[in-house]
């Protein structure tokens, strides 16, 4: 446990914050000038690295990140005492504040920092551009996890997403920027009412100006294959009436512009969401069955191919293939199915273990009759190559499991307790 300690001025009045840290286990306590604040309660933003506060009027937040903890008052990182230099990580930290502050007012979008977000994850501009909601976001990429600028605009109902999203990434404007890039495709996802493309972020290599002109670009190409929203539009309730005020929310992160009468029914999203949960049929046994042929299918063939080390180092792929199989089939994805998965995916690498050791020793018999049940497991040489493959999945199918678990927990407590962040902003 380390307590950090700082030292500050507002308005010209001093005012000291403490904050004790645990390395794994988050921030356990917070003191402002003396008095403990209160434990964070239900429907908070706060968690165990991020606690949220105000002094006089001012917005504050302790985060705790790999190695330290940061204060910040109202979004700038503040020393541990007025004329220390800042570590370097909050140094990087500023250098992208001061970036997103730039893009603001290049792009004429607000400035609505993240409730819960931590360092960086707090930048996000709201605003329109011809009459289309455009939201700005700090993310990551799905592959390396490289910083990149989510954009996300709303438009009017699309049917057919893989048609507009063809249409999108063979634009010639895109298809410009993405080789300016030295990328493939952007990435995106197009949804019925609104599409979100990640655009790559670096400081040390993108201007906020450079930024801002692939930004309008892509906006274009947007608003040049699809039509803006109605005014009236509700995206929780499909409401058709103007005369409830609208505000922008964000469930789970994404924005939604939803009306008065709809905003009930969006905070209860939680408990409705639980019940359908609860009422969808998981479909356990045809899980199994995709489960099982999937992971029996591939021991065949690496078993026959004589490389079953091949799969037992690819057991991580051979988990993924066999939960997709599985979804193809079933309504609910659950927790026993994940077990499943893994146990389906160490048969399959046994299968292949069992068939390749066989297959060498019916070279190494003259007489095919001398085979017997349980001969092959008598070779010590077919033993090893068993147990060392087995081995090496046992230990990534288990990695591969815990992320999966991970993954589902999440999921699921995402559907049944989301996060709902009302913007302040409204129509």
């Amino acid at each position: 446990m380390t307590q950090t300690t700082w030292q500050f001025n507002l308005d010209n009045q001093p005012h000291t914050v403490s904050a004790e840290i645990a390395p794994l286990g988050g921030i356990r306590g917070v003191q402002v000038d003396g008095a403990a604040l209160p434990a964070a309660g239900e429907g908070s933003f706060d968690g165990a690295a991020l606690r949220n506060f105000s002094v006089d009027g001012r917005s504050l937040q302790v985060v705790q990140y790999s190695g330290s903890a940061a204060l910040l008052v109202d979004g700038q990182a503040v020393p541990t005492a007025p004329g220390q230099p800042l570590p370097a990580r909050l140094q990087k930290y500023e250098a992208h504040r001061a970036f997103w502050q730039k893009l603001s007012q290049l792009t004429g979008l607000k400035e609505n920092p993240r409730a819960d977000g931590q360092l960086e994850w707090r930048n996000r501009l709201i605003g329109t551009a011809d009459n289309r909601l455009v939201v700005l976001n700090y993310s990551l990429s799905n592959q390396l996890l490289r910083p990149r600028i989510a954009i996300f605009t709303r438009f009017a109902e699309e049917k057919d997403l893989n048609s507009l999203r063809g249409k999108i990434e063979s634009d010639p404007v895109v298809l410009a920027l993405a080789k300016r890039l030295k990328r493939f495709t952007l990435e995106m996802t197009v949804q019925p009412v609104g599409a979100a493309i990640l655009l790559p972020y670096d400081v040390r290599k993108t201007t906020p100006e450079q930024a801002v002109e692939d930004i309008r670009a892509l906006l274009n190409v947007i608003k040049k294959h699809t039509k803006p929203l109605p005014l009236t539009f509700c995206d929780w309730g499909h409401c058709k009436s103007a005369a409830h005020p609208r505000e922008l929310v964000f469930y789970n992160h994404s924005p939604l512009v939803v009306c008065s009468s709809c905003m009930p029914l969006l905070e209860k999203a939680g408990e409705t969401n639980q019940a359908r949960f609860s009422r969808r049929t998981p479909g356990l046994l045809k899980a199994a069955s995709a489960g099982l042929a999937v992971g029996a299918l591939a021991g065949v063939f690496f078993g026959i191919w004589k490389v079953s080390i091949i799969l037992a180092i690819a057991s991580f792929a051979l988990f993924f293939a066999i939960i997709a199989a599985m979804n193809r089939l079933t309504v609910k994805r659950t927790t026993g199915m994940i077990w499943l998965a893994g146990a389906f995916t160490l048969l399959g690498v046994a299968v292949a273990s069992v068939m390749e050791a066989t297959l060498k020793l019916l070279r190494t018999l003259t007489d095919t009759s001398q085979v017997q049940y349980g001969l092959v497991f008598s070779q010590p040489e077919s033993v090893r190559m068993m147990v060392t493959n087995l081995g090496i999945s046992l230990v990534l199918t288990g990695f591969t499991l815990w992320f999966a678990l991970h993954q589902q927990r999440q999921g699921v407590r995402e559907l049944t307790h989301p996060t709902i962040e009302h913007s302040g902003v409204l129509d």
